[in-house]
């Protein structure tokens, strides 16, 4: 099997890996499209001694970098308005047009510039046109990745119905918010199945989660119990003595794919605990009403971002929801935070040539998305500092 035939880690993710609470030898012949992680518990990694953070990079290097950044996106869409390679696996190419319409749609301003509008109108054709009109679903029930998908599609149509609205938008919006709905386990979150088998993962709940904040953003009708499902979800899995968050159990780490990712230590990556930050504020909690925030952002701290491929420090899909995270916890957290993944991505971001405004797929799950998930989960960390 080529690379290109598996599904995209996100990213989401979000969209945002193994899908078996166990490593597997080999990879599955569906991978998620985001990180995932395994069930078993490891110790917590001994954090670095807290080093003054840099300061903050000035906000015209950061603008520089986010309209660079849209504009190799945008020379990245194909004819039919997707994103991702003609080989790639079709759940790929839905979630990476769904990461993609969510950069371009970060562009500064209520009216963002021709070229890239022209390009947020055909993604949000080409996912319309991959909808099943009854069930709601964006794109095919395959595999174990198509969760990923639509979640990272339905999100990125309604944060374009809040910027644009119409009636057809919003219409195709609101069923992929129904179904997001339906596909969640009673009382409880979501995983990869549908209808659900009562299964949950804190990857999957994290980006269904942030669809359904983005159509109530957009005035959609959201039902709130899937909101305490989720947060019920992350209290099961959060360690109370260390604040990790994990996978499926309390505290699991991340698990990776022999042959494919596993040159990447799990040390250094916690992608759940910042999923599960943003799953805690999106439900309505704060520091102030539950003290494992402190917990979850410590972690967060003492791996802060760095731009070192060759100790395979860089992941784009924990920088993403950390920022997300950080971002909406603000405060000293988010000040510390911010400087790490300012000069993170300035550094990483290609600066000549065709690849201009990128960054080079290098972290652990970046080999089945290439540069436009690389470079789309980047953009949008960018665009929480702009």
């Amino acid at each position: 099997m080529k690379l290109s035939q598996l599904s995209l880690p996100v990213l989401l993710c979000l969209g945002l890996g193994a899908c078996s609470k166990e490593p597997k030898s080999t990879p599955p012949a569906n991978p998620p499209p985001t990180p995932a992680d395994s069930g078993a518990k490891s110790e917590v990694p001994q954090a670095k001694p807290s080093a003054p953070a840099a300061a903050v990079v000035d906000p015209a290097n950061l603008r520089a970098a986010h309209t660079a950044a849209l504009a190799w996106l945008v020379k990245q869409q194909a004819a039919d308005g997707s994103f991702g390679s003609e080989g790639m696996n079709a759940g790929n190419r839905i979630g990476l047009t769904g990461l993609s319409l969510m950069a371009l749609e970060s562009a500064e301003g209520s009216k963002p510039a021709a070229d890239v509008s022209k390009a947020i109108d055909s993604a949000v054709a080409f996912l319309v046109s991959q909808q099943d009109k009854e069930l709601g679903l964006i794109g095919k029930r395959v595999g174990h990745s198509f969760h990923y998908d639509h979640a990272i599609a339905a999100q990125a149509l309604c944060v374009t119905l809040k910027r644009s609205p119409s009636d057809d938008l919003r219409a195709s919006a609101q069923r992929a918010v129904n179904y997001i709905s339906q596909a969640r386990n009673p009382y409880g979150a979501w995983r990869y199945d549908y209808p659900p088998t009562g299964e949950n993962d804190t990857s999957v709940t994290g980006w269904m989660v942030e669809a359904l904040m983005s159509a109530k953003a957009a005035g959609l009708e959201i039902d709130a119990q899937s909101l305490a499902g989720a947060r019920q979800w992350i209290d099961e899995v959060t360690d109370p003595a260390t604040g990790r968050v994990g996978y499926d159990s309390i505290g699991s780490n991340s698990s990776r794919i022999s042959g494919l990712n596993d040159q990447f230590t799990t040390d250094h990556h916690e992608a759940m605990t910042a999923s599960g930050i943003v799953t805690r504020v999106n439900a309505g909690e704060t520091p102030e009403t539950n003290p494992a925030f402190a917990r979850h952002a410590n972690l967060l701290l003492a791996n802060l971002p760095e731009w070192d491929v060759g100790a395979k420090m860089v992941d784009e899909y924990y920088w993403y929801f950390g920022s997300v995270a950080m971002h909406r916890l603000g405060g000293q957290d988010w000040t510390r935070w911010r400087a790490a993944i300012d000069k993170a991505l300035l550094a990483g971001q290609e600066q000549s040539g065709e690849a201009k405004g990128s960054w080079k797929p290098v972290g652990p799950w970046a080999y089945s998305g290439g540069a436009v998930y690389s470079t789309a989960l980047n953009t949008l960390s960018l665009s929480t500092m702009l």
